[in-house]
């Protein structure tokens, strides 16, 4: 399956503390903080996917990516990925997901 998404070239660097079991705080290395699932990784990345109202993690696997997870990342929740787009800080790419 093909999407259409907004992604972004930074990925997650850091993993600050486990927030209850099922979630775990995180930095973006453009200086982002969000909460997404306990198994994020470093390496992984944010995108936003044409349709969806949240952004999600999604982490490559080979030619193909993985959707891990919702997550939430404050800075990027309210429409924001259309002013990264038009200033050039973000782009659109198509991939496939796993």
């Amino acid at each position: 399956m093909q999407m259409l998404a907004f992604l972004w070239s930074y990925r997650w660097i850091r993993n600050y503390s486990t927030a209850g079991d099922h979630a775990r705080l995180f930095e973006t290395d453009r200086g982002y903080v969000g909460l997404g699932p306990c198994y994020v990784q470093a390496g992984d990345t944010v995108a936003i996917l044409k349709g969806l109202d949240a952004a999600v993690l999604l982490r490559k696997q080979g030619d193909k990516w993985l959707n891990v997870g919702i997550c939430f990342v404050e800075g990027l929740m309210k429409g924001e990925a259309r002013e990264f787009l038009a200033g050039g800080k973000a782009k659109i790419q198509r991939f496939e997901i796993v």
